[in-house]
């Protein structure tokens, strides 16, 4: 007769550095994680109203800077932020509408669009405190990231 205790014994998933996964450890830092996560939500909500960035919420100006760093598609942006498609596709029109980011058809694959942002979309992320050195060198940079790389091939 097996035990109970061989039962938890037993080989089972590990975590992402090949040790026994540990399902407390894991709750506990998906706690403090979210914890963060609704601490860093709050300061930035403050700091849009501080510096009277109007109707733009969190994650639409976490969408922006992801942009600002180079095109996405819209299931990896969602993949990005943890987000199902349909309530980051209500994040993106308002975006769209404001001009603040644009569709573009991919370059090598044409039933895939690629989400850029704009000059509008940048000029608000330096409204928020982005750096503008950071943005230049982020805007040069997009550039290149349109053009295919090995990367791309696999999108």
């Amino acid at each position: 007769m097996v035990e109970h205790a061989d039962i938890y014994r037993a080989p089972g998933p590990t975590d992402p550095l090949g040790k026994p996964f540990d399902a407390g450890r894991a709750l506990d830092e998906l706690c403090q994680a979210h914890e963060r996560l609704d601490t860093l939500h709050y300061a930035i909500l403050h700091w849009i109203h501080w510096c009277r960035i109007p109707d733009l919420s969190p994650l639409q100006v976490a969408i922006l800077y992801i942009l600002s760093r180079g095109p996405q598609q819209p299931s990896r942006l969602g993949m990005a932020l943890f987000h199902r498609d349909r309530p980051l596709a209500y994040s993106l029109k308002p975006l769209l509408s404001r001009g603040l980011i644009e569709e573009r058809p991919h370059r090598h694959d044409g039933r895939a669009k690629l989400l850029h942002v704009t000059p509008a979309g940048l000029a608000v992320l330096r409204r928020f405190g982005v750096r503008d050195e950071a943005m230049t060198a982020l805007a040069r940079i997009s550039g290149a990231l349109d053009r295919p790389t090995f990367k791309d091939a696999s999108v």
